[in-house]
């Protein structure tokens, strides 16, 4: 769904960067965007001394902080709290391992097996995310430079957009949900510290070492069911449903590739044409389009932030086998009221008015409009 990216401002030492969840609609290094349809055009710009997996390789060297956890499932309402993304939608939050799409992927792959919270439930979650990579000095083509020299300022946004792609951030995640057969609250929790256990010395050991013999024979004599999400890995797909033996050997064999190959795009990073050196002191932005697009931009925000809270309400009901809410309506509508208004701000941006836009926002009661 074209509405779903979510905008992240990144003070850089030349350019203002924006950085939305990568959609795999076609994005790819320059292409072209309009920010104010939120669609895909043509590239404005010289791709043919781009080299994209060399920049990419320079980015493997240094990754951010890897993060591996576990956690304890006791019923169907704390799995769904475990997919929340809602309080982490902010300025602020990383976007690779939050965005709406990845999460609602996730959540569906989960809820659509079945899953006996009577047995002890791990959930373990791995995610390693890369500094973005990108373009170093991007020029506008030749074609795009006539172009502009012969058209109006209106024109080149109408084909390439007031935005393009200068580049990508990668990173990975592998989420399992570990079940084990178990009788008695004391054998849950001896269980949960003997897997616990195993599970952090192959992460410690980087993937290169062997369960000891005790921990395989303790491991070995439980059933296990584990269901495997991965995102990021290149390894061939392995069945999803595993025995947590198996499960560990495939933890490796992910851990491996993705410290190789630097996993999958999570996020596309957007700079505007404007900040360009070719366009000097023009502009295909004027200050009453600039406004308009930060109005817009606000709206989006808010609207990302009641679709995480849908999401996770989604979550809690799917998995709590409830079947409908109120509130969940309530936020659908407040979803849909904002979409409207968006196109409202587009088509007559001169009569924004600034009460209703706080309103929008969430800022203002409703009996104050």
């Amino acid at each position: 769904m074209k509405s779903r990216i979510f905008n992240k401002v990144i003070n850089e030492v030349t350019m203002n960067l924006t950085e939305r969840e990568f959609r795999d609609q076609g994005e790819y290094l320059g292409i072209g965007f309009d920010s104010f349809e939120e669609q895909f055009l043509s590239t404005a710009i010289e791709l043919k001394d781009i080299k994209e997996n060399e920049l990419r390789q320079d980015d493997l060297t240094n990754p951010r902080p890897e993060t591996f956890s576990f956690v304890k499932i006791h019923d169907e309402k704390d799995f769904s709290k475990s997919f929340s993304i809602s309080g982490s939608i902010s300025g602020s939050m990383l976007l690779g391992h939050a965005g709406l799409l990845n999460g609602e992927a996730k959540a569906k792959y989960f809820h659509s097996n079945n899953i006996n919270f009577d047995n002890l439930c791990i959930l373990l979650n791995y995610q390693i995310t890369y500094h973005a990579y990108r373009i170093k000095q991007p020029q506008l083509s030749i074609e795009a430079k006539n172009f502009f020299n012969q058209e109006n300022p209106e024109n080149f946004r109408n084909k390439y957009g007031d935005e393009f792609i200068i580049g990508f951030r990668t990173g990975a995640e592998y989420t399992a949900l570990i079940e084990v057969s178990s009788q008695g609250t004391e054998k849950k929790e001896e269980m949960y510290f003997d897997i616990q256990a195993a599970l952090y010395n192959i992460y410690q050991a980087k993937g290169k070492a062997d369960l000891k013999q005790d921990a395989k024979e303790k491991i070995n004599q439980r059933k296990t069911n584990v269901l495997v999400y991965r995102k990021g890995s290149k390894i061939s797909e392995k069945p999803a449903i595993f025995t947590l033996e198996e499960m560990i050997e495939d933890f490796r064999s992910f851990h491996e590739n993705v410290k190789q190959t630097g996993g999958v795009k999570y996020t596309a990073i957007f700079a505007e044409y404007d900040q360009l050196k070719e366009f000097g002191s023009k502009s295909i932005i004027t200050p009453e389009l600039r406004e308009l697009k930060y109005h817009i931009n606000s709206l989006r925000l808010q609207k990302l932030k009641y679709q995480g809270e849908l999401l996770d309400l989604s979550n809690e009901l799917n998995f709590g086998k409830i079947s409908s809410s109120s509130k969940e309506k309530e936020i659908r509508n407040k979803i849909y009221q904002i979409d409207s208004y968006i196109r409202e701000c587009y088509q007559y941006s001169d009569i924004i008015e600034p009460e209703r836009m706080k309103y929008y926002l969430d800022l203002l009661p409703k009996d104050n409009i």
